[in-house]
């Protein structure tokens, strides 16, 4: 890994979550602070469709992007971080019960 990134964990290894038995659900990780970082490689496996989504003010959350995890494999994402907090959205359908984790590499913001 390059000295200009950093790991962040955004959904620990293995973190199983179930949606409800009618209707569906957002589930929400919370807020990471990425002020000091550029861009983000953000790399996920499980099931399920896991959108980044980034603030300025904690208040108003706007979708950077979004990957279907198939579980057969990891997927990466990569995203411009114009504002100072991420967090991950995961959505939940009915009777959906699913284990997945995504990490990302940030890199810092040149001087």
């Amino acid at each position: 890994m390059a000295d200009d990134a950093r790991t962040i964990v955004l959904l620990p290894r293995f973190t199983s979550l179930a949606g409800p038995a009618s209707g569906s659900m957002d589930v929400y990780t919370d807020p990471v602070n990425v002020r000091e970082f550029a861009s983000a490689q953000v790399t996920g496996f499980g099931g399920g469709t896991v959108t980044l989504q980034e603030s300025q003010d904690l208040a108003t959350w706007t979708d950077v992007g979004s990957v279907t995890m198939t579980g057969t494999q990891p997927v990466t994402s990569f995203a411009t971080l114009d504002t100072e907090w991420v967090r991950l959205k995961i959505a939940l359908g009915t009777g959906v019960r699913l284990t997945c984790w995504v990490v990302g590499q940030f890199t810092l913001r040149g001087p």
